[in-house]
């Protein structure tokens, strides 16, 4: 439902907002911008909020990254498009800036879960140095516990590919 709301906003830009994306291309830019940066800064300050159509929809188009895929498909669909159609004289001029903008757009979706996982990498990372993990070339290994079965846990990496 989020994709298809999602949609509907970009096709509206698309077909009745062509001219204008056009001819103040950059102005349509700056507004993906600050949408972009305000959605993130609401996401990472965890700002409540108890309207569930707003939190439901209108940031999780941002955040969840849905807007910016619903930009690059009307993008997508332009270029599969028949030559010489209606939706095609009216889409390609503006294919690029319709580009532009669905990348403004996912960056809150790249930013927003990118600092989630990062954090949650590093954070893993300590909590496995802490219980005795050690990372080497080839393994994930652990030492020094008295349980059986986390002395032998080990994920083993890559091997060398020039061993016969």
């Amino acid at each position: 439902m989020l994709f298809l709301f999602s949609l509907a906003i970009a096709l509206f830009t698309a077909f009745l907002l062509d001219k204008p994306l056009k001819k103040y291309s950059a102005a349509f830019y700056l507004s993906a911008a600050l949408l972009t940066v305000t959605s993130v800064v609401i996401k990472q300050a965890d700002v409540v909020i108890s309207n569930s159509f707003v939190r439901d929809y209108l940031l999780a188009m941002f955040t969840r990254g849905a807007l910016g895929a619903a930009f690059w498909a009307v993008v997508m669909w332009a270029g599969a498009l028949p030559n010489g159609s209606a939706p095609i004289k009216k889409l390609m001029p503006i294919r690029g800036e319709l580009s532009i903008t669905a990348a403004i757009l996912t960056l809150s979706h790249v930013v927003t879960y990118g600092i989630q996982y990062i954090s949650d990498i590093i954070r893993d990372w300590f909590w496995r140095r802490s219980q005795g993990f050690h990372y080497n070339k080839y393994s994930l290994s652990h030492n020094g516990s008295d349980n059986a079965a986390a002395d032998s846990y080990v994920i083993q990496g890559s091997q060398k590919k020039d061993e016969r």
